[in-house]
C-alpha cells in the first residue's frame, strides 16, 4: 500500500511546498495560471485515460502475462486516439481566453493531461506498487526538487511548467521498458483498438462529463463571474490535492480483493477494505475541520481567507470522492456494473454543469458547494445500487 501511496503523497507535498512558492512570487495570476492549466490538463487527462483507470487494474488481475501485455498495448492506442485531439482542444480553448502566463498554462495542461498515460492501473491490478514508484514516482520527485530552485532564484513559474512535462516524458518511456520490455510493437489490429474504443464510449461520455463538471469550474467562472475566480481557485486546487492524496486507497486494495479465488472471500475482502475507508474518511473529515483554514492560509501566503463552511465544504468534497471511487473501484465495477456507474456519472455531472452558471454567478461559495453536493450524490446514488444488488456486500 505504501507504493500506492507514494503518488499522491508526492502531489500533496508538492502543494503543500510549490504552491506557496507560486502565490509569493507570482501572486494570484500566478497561482490562477497554475490551477486553470492543471484544471484544463485534467479533463483532457480524464477524457484520453477512457475508462482504464475505473476497468484496467481489475482486468489485468484476471488476465495472464500475455493477455496482459495485449492489454497494455491496446490501451496505448486508444489513449493516444483520444489524447492527442482533447489536448489540441485544450490548447485552443486557453489560447481563446487569453490566460495571464499563457506558456506556462499551456504546459501545465500538457502535464497534467499526460497523466493519461500512466500505468498506475496495471501496476494495481498486478499488485507492483515497487514498479510504480520508480516508473513515475521518481521522475516526479526530481521533477519537483528541480522546480524549488527554479522558482526561487527566477521567479518564472515556466521552469516548474516545463519541469511536469518532461517528468511525464521520462515515466511513459520507463513504463514502456518495464510494462513492454521495449518499443517492438505487437500485431494489434485497428479493428481491435476501435473495438475496445465503441466497448468504452459511456465510459469516455461519463468521464467527460465528471472531469468538465468537476475540473472545468476555474474555466466556467472565470466566464461568469471572474472577480470570484482566485478564493474558487485556491479551494478547488486544495480539494483536488486532497483528492490526489487520498486516492491510493482504493487503488491498493485492488490486487488484494483477486487475491482469493472465492468468490465469498472477495466479497468479505471488500466489506473490510469499504470499512476502512469509511473509517478513514470520517477521521479525516474531523481532522480537515480543525486544520484546514490554516493550512488554506499557509498556501496561499494568508491571500484566501476562507470560513468554516468553506473548510467544511472541501472536506466533503474530497472525502465523498474517496467513498465514490472506492464504492466503484471495489464494489461495482468487479460486480458487473460499469455502465451503470457511467450513466450515474453522467447524470450527476450533466446537472453539476447546468447548475454551475447559477450558482457559480453568486460567488466562490456556492460555486464550490455545488462539487460537494455532486460528490454526495454519487455516493448515495451508489449505496441504492448496491443495496439493489441483493447482495449482502455489507453484511457479516
Amino acid at each position: 500500500m505504501a507504493g500506492f501511496a507514494l503518488l499522491p503523497a508526492l502531489s500533496a507535498v508538492a502543494s503543500l511546498i510549490l504552491l506557496p512558492l507560486v502565490a509569493r512570487l507570482n501572486g494570484a495570476d500566478g497561482w490562477v495560471a497554475l490551477v486553470v492549466g492543471q484544471s484544463a490538463g485534467n479533463i483532457v487527462s480524464v477524457v484520453g485515460g477512457l475508462a482504464w483507470f475505473l476497468i484496467g487494474g481489475d482486468r489485468i488481475a484476471k488476465s495472464k502475462s500475455a493477455a496482459r501485455r495485449k492489454t497494455y498495448w491496446i490501451s496505448l492506442y486508444t489513449r493516444f486516439l483520444v489524447l492527442v485531439p482533447a489536448a489540441s482542444l485544450a490548447a485552443v480553448y486557453l489560447a481563446i481566453v487569453k490566460a495571464e502566463f499563457y506558456v506556462a498554462t499551456l504546459l501545465f495542461m500538457v502535464g497534467i493531461a499526460g497523466n493519461a498515460l500512466s500505468a498506475a492501473w496495471y501496476y494495481a491490478g498486478t499488485g507492483e506498487p515497487s514498479k510504480l514508484v520508480i516508473c513515475e514516482g521518481l521522475p516526479r520527485v526530481a521533477s519537483y526538487i528541480a522546480a524549488i530552485p527554479c522558482l526561487l532564484l527566477t521567479h518564472n513559474i515556466l521552469y516548474y511548467a516545463a519541469l511536469t512535462v518532461i517528468s511525464q516524458v521520462i515515466s511513459f518511456w520507463l513504463n514502456h521498458m518495464v510494462i513492454l520490455r521495449g518499443f517492438e510493437r505487437d500485431p494489434i489490429g485497428l479493428g481491435e483498438v476501435l473495438a475496445e474504443l465503441r466497448d468504452q464510449v459511456s465510459g469516455l461520455m461519463a468521464r467527460f462529463s465528471m472531469a468538465l463538471s468537476s475540473s472545468g469550474g476555474p474555466a466556467l467562472l472565470g466566464i461568469f463571474a471572474p472577480s470570484a475566480l482566485p478564493v474558487f481557485s485556491a479551494l478547488d486546487a486544495v480539494s483536488k490535492a486532497g483528492i490526489n492524496a487520498t486516492g491510493f486507497l482504493p487503488s491498493a486494495f485492488v490486487s488484494w480483493l483477486r487475491g482469493t479465488p472465492s468468490k465469498e472471500s472477495q466479497l468479505r475482502r471488500a466489506r473490510n477494505a469499504v470499512g476502512f475507508i469509511l473509517a478513514t474518511s470520517a477521521l479525516g473529515i474531523c481532522v480537515w475541520q480543525v486544520a484546514g483554514s490554516h493550512i488554506v492560509g499557509f498556501l496561499f501566503d494568508n491571500q484566501v481567507l476562507i470560513s468554516s463552511t468553506m473548510v467544511a465544504l472541501v472536506g466533503a468534497t474530497v472525502f465523498s470522492n474517496l467513498i465514490s471511487y472506492s464504492l466503484e473501484l471495489l464494489v461495482l465495477v468487479p460486480s458487473g456494473y460499469s455502465k451503470s456507474v457511467f450513466t450515474i456519472q453522467m447524470i450527476v455531472a450533466i446537472s453539476g454543469l447546468f447548475a454551475f452558471p447559477f450558482l457559480g454567478a453568486l460567488g466562490a461559495l456556492f460555486a464550490f458547494s455545488i462539487y460537494s453536493v455532486m460528490s454526495g450524490v454519487k455516493v448515495a446514488a451508489y449505496l441504492i445500487l448496491i443495496v439493489k444488488m441483493k447482495r449482502q456486500l455489507f453484511v457479516s
